[in-house]
């Protein structure tokens, strides 16, 4: 039962609500608002999985990165709501059907589960040693996680390089 509701919610999720209007969803799942009530508290379950959202979301953007550059040949750069304008209007094939982007707030940047925006940077970053000269560039995506502030030991970071 905890699969499947898990699994409701990641499609209402991807439809970009958390209104009253995830009955609809939940409906089209096979799933009544009537199962999900009866788990002890809705808000409790939808806490317990936003981590596990979050990293999924952040890896998709990171994904979504990677698919840009093998695309175009160039490395998603600028600005937290640039980057996500880009990424969400990438219009390019193929595109993997497993990515879901996270949702957009009205400012245009991609927020987490817990409603603030990712922290999304793009950065060069000097080569290791002198053998290997390729250009790369360091990823970090941080999600502020559930008390919403950057910098503390709540948040869900993740760094990864892209060699050119």
């Amino acid at each position: 039962m905890v699969t499947t509701i898990l699994v409701a919610i990641i499609v209402a999720y991807s439809d970009s609500t958390y209104s009253d209007s995830n009955t609809h969803t939940l409906e089209r799942s096979n799933i009544t608002s009537t199962e999900i009530d009866s788990v002890n508290n809705r808000e409790t379950l939808l806490e317990d999985l936003a981590p596990s959202i979050t990293d999924m979301e952040t890896n998709s953007i990171y994904t979504a990165i990677i698919i840009h550059k093998m695309n175009f040949n160039e490395i998603v750069q600028g600005t937290n709501t640039e980057i996500s304008q880009t990424l969400l209007n990438d219009s390019s094939e193929p595109k993997p059907a497993a990515i879901i982007l996270p949702r957009v707030n009205d400012k245009g940047k991609f927020v987490d589960s817990w409603g603030t925006h990712f922290d999304i940077h793009v950065l060069p970053k000097e080569p290791v040693s002198p053998q290997n000269s390729g250009s790369v560039v360091e990823v970090k995506i941080v999600s502020a996680g559930p008390n919403k502030i950057f910098g503390d030991e709540d948040d869900y970071v993740l760094e990864k390089e892209i060699y050119q």
